[in-house]
């Protein structure tokens, strides 16, 4: 039990590095020599990155962050096949995962001010469940065709995992410690992004969020 916490410590600060490397933050400083976290809504993320410098920088930025997240849960496995020789447990992938949202967001390597972890968490939960993570797109797609707001269509979908994992795991018959740490776990990756989202919050209550296509 000891190696194993070990090994989900050493793949936990693996994962922080790795989300630590904003992909916003290096396009825009190497290809514009620009800091996007002075332009627009300030955030290091894909969607400033549309707003300030267009669609191909955006672009690489979504490939990026989202391949952050599956990396992260990449080497996690990989360090429980190597020392173990079984693949990492789903809490295992789920506590990297964090770790690698809490380096988006609050980057060593940029004075911790990073991005609100949209995409990192996204290739995470892919790697740890495609099913619940195809619910949780499909409601963002949802409340974006609906209201063409980003920022609500992100909060309703992070807002949805924790739910579609309760109600999978349950109706799956998981054992009890898995439905219990797995919410749990995903609860936090929850927590974490709507709280990242509060001034997006703050402007959705005074209806002055930016719309696509504004």
């Amino acid at each position: 039990m000891i190696f194993k916490l070990i090994i989900i410590l050493l793949s936990g600060l693996i994962g922080y590095l790795i989300g630590s490397v904003n992909f916003a933050i290096v396009i825009s400083e190497v290809v514009f020599h620009k800091d996007i976290r002075n332009y627009g809504s300030k955030n290091a993320g894909m969607t400033n990155m549309l707003r300030t410098f267009g669609k191909l920088p955006a672009f690489f930025t979504l490939i990026g962050d989202f391949s952050k997240g599956i990396i992260s849960v990449l080497i996690s496995n990989l360090l429980f096949y190597i020392l173990i020789g079984t693949g990492a447990p789903a809490y295992a992938n789920g506590i990297v995962g964090i770790c690698a949202l809490l380096g988006h967001v609050f980057p060593i390597f940029y004075k911790f001010k990073g991005g609100k972890g949209i995409l990192v968490s996204a290739g995470v939960l892919i790697m740890m469940d495609w099913i619940i993570f195809l619910i949780a797109f499909s409601v963002f797609i949802l409340i974006l065709i609906i209201s063409r707001i980003v920022s609500l269509s992100s909060i309703i979908a992070t807002l949805s995992y924790p739910i579609a994992m309760l109600i999978k795991k349950y109706i799956t018959n998981s054992p009890l410690f898995d439905i219990f740490i797995e919410t749990f776990l995903a609860a936090i990756i929850s927590i974490i992004i709507i709280y990242m989202h509060k001034d997006n919050i703050k402007r959705l209550v005074r209806k002055d969020e930016p719309r696509i296509g504004k």
